[in-house]
């Protein structure tokens, strides 16, 4: 995985990455990531924010972040990645709690239930009629289908 960040920079990163890597198991957990996110930035930040972060930039799946996935992170949020708009790829991937590729709905609920804008009686008819595959799962393309007839609704209670 390669960043954009200068050597020194990498190497001011990986003293902090080892300073908060407090079981020295060469990786941060989320505890740890919540952690450094709070000293990084002086505030703190909620468990599902520091779970999403890592579901994005953790590319082996394992449910931590290597000093690569870390560094990736950074050389991100250092290159306004987090000031634009959250793609449907983004959203569809911090959902996929088990990384599968298809949402169950169980993870598609939890999604919708992070935008303020949907009430519980939203969640529950979108719910009731979301289209799933043979499987019973909710793939990439059912969702991005949801969202695009969602879009509407939601600007419609603005």
């Amino acid at each position: 995985m390669s960043t954009s960040l200068a050597p020194e920079r990498l190497e001011s990163l990986r003293q902090q990455f080892l300073a908060h890597d407090s079981n020295q198991d060469g990786s941060l957990s989320q505890t740890e990531c919540t952690e450094l996110v709070a000293n990084i930035t002086g505030r703190s930040t909620g468990d599902y924010a520091v779970q999403c972060v890592i579901r994005l930039f953790d590319e082996d799946g394992n449910g931590v972040l290597d000093f690569e996935e870390f560094a990736s992170l950074v050389s991100c949020i250092e290159n306004g990645y987090f000031d634009r708009e959250v793609t449907l790829e983004d959203a569809f991937r911090m959902a996929d709690k088990d990384r599968n590729g298809v949402l169950t709905h169980k993870e598609l609920r939890h999604l919708l239930k992070t935008n303020p804008e949907f009430s519980k009686e939203d969640i529950k008819r979108i719910m009731d009629q979301v289209e799933t595959n043979p499987s019973g799962q909710i793939t990439y393309e059912i969702f991005a289908k949801l969202i695009e007839e969602l879009e509407p609704l939601a600007e419609s209670e603005q």
